[in-house]
């Protein structure tokens, strides 16, 4: 989830990527990372939390070309990105 979640600060910042994380833990989202972020992710499935993180980056990408059709063309990328799931060691 660390990984994911510094892959998705890389490219949209970390407040939208706290708020991404927030929003798939089902918790307010301010983005900011605090004591309740951290609580909730780590009492959760992280391959649940991985899912709605996925989901919900897709859903960001979805509302980001509905605002700004222009940047269609970077879909296709920007799925790919969002459905990386960092593996394992």
């Amino acid at each position: 989830i660390a990984a994911k979640l510094f892959d998705m600060s890389v490219n949209m910042g970390h407040g939208q990527a706290n708020k991404i994380l927030q929003r798939a833990l089902d918790i307010p989202a301010d983005g900011k990372f605090g004591p309740q972020t951290l609580k909730t992710v780590n009492s959760k499935n992280p391959d649940d939390v991985l899912k709605n993180i996925i989901t919900e980056q897709l859903g960001f990408y979805d509302n980001l070309i509905d605002r700004k059709p222009d940047m269609i063309t970077f879909l296709k990328g920007w799925s790919r990105r969002a459905e990386w799931v960092p593996k394992v060691a």
